[in-house]
């Protein structure tokens, strides 16, 4: 969207800082593992496809449950 409206910079700031989160992360799950080659490209693929899944999962809950009433008491 931002790259549609004339913001290019913005738009490549945000590409660049998605990209650094996704490298993170599928370093965080890379490294403990056995680093096969098949390992190693199962977790990259699921380390690019794992936020947008959870990001719409958590958006999609917080719609359902929009009317929910608040908690009584403070949940830890």
């Amino acid at each position: 969207a931002l790259a549609a409206t004339g913001h290019r910079r913005a738009a490549g700031a945000c590409a660049l800082g998605w990209a650094a989160g996704t490298a993170e992360f599928a370093r965080a799950r890379i490294v403990p593992g056995p680093r096969t080659r098949e390992e190693v490209t199962t977790m990259l693929v699921t380390s690019v496809a794992i936020p947008p899944a959870a990001t719409w999962h958590r958006l999609a809950g917080a719609w359902r449950h929009r009317n929910a009433p608040a908690w009584r008491e403070t949940v830890r």
